[in-house]
């Protein structure tokens, strides 16, 4: 070998060292800087699940309710409608015991 490319083998030896020290600085940096945004960001990511999740539940209970309120609504329109009627019934079977009454006491002699 010549002194010539034993110089340049040194230059190059030393710029892959400065060069392979300047990266893993740098891939050091960048790593520890997004470990460190990731540890910061994480819990709010994980709080802003779980506010996610207690707001889908509370969506999922109101829907229930209505749902609930509606069955109850509905039951209830259907009870009184069936009161009424029976109602209407028991007026209609007060008419005709006062007719048959009146049948009897006419028909009927009265006791003394």
């Amino acid at each position: 070998m010549s002194f010539k490319q034993d110089i340049m083998e040194k230059q190059e030896s030393k710029i892959r060292k400065v060069f392979f020290s300047e990266v893993t600085i740098a891939v050091t940096i960048v790593s520890v800087s997004a470990g460190f945004i990731f540890w910061i960001t994480g819990p709010q990511n994980t709080s802003n699940l779980e506010i996610q999740r207690i707001k889908d539940q509370m969506d999922s209970q109101q829907k229930m309710q209505l749902q609930i309120q509606n069955i109850k609504d509905n039951d209830l329109h259907t009870i009184e409608g069936k009161v009424s009627d029976l109602q209407d019934q028991v007026i209609d079977l007060q008419q005709e015991v006062i007719k048959v009454e009146t049948l009897l006491d006419e028909r009927l002699p009265a006791k003394k």
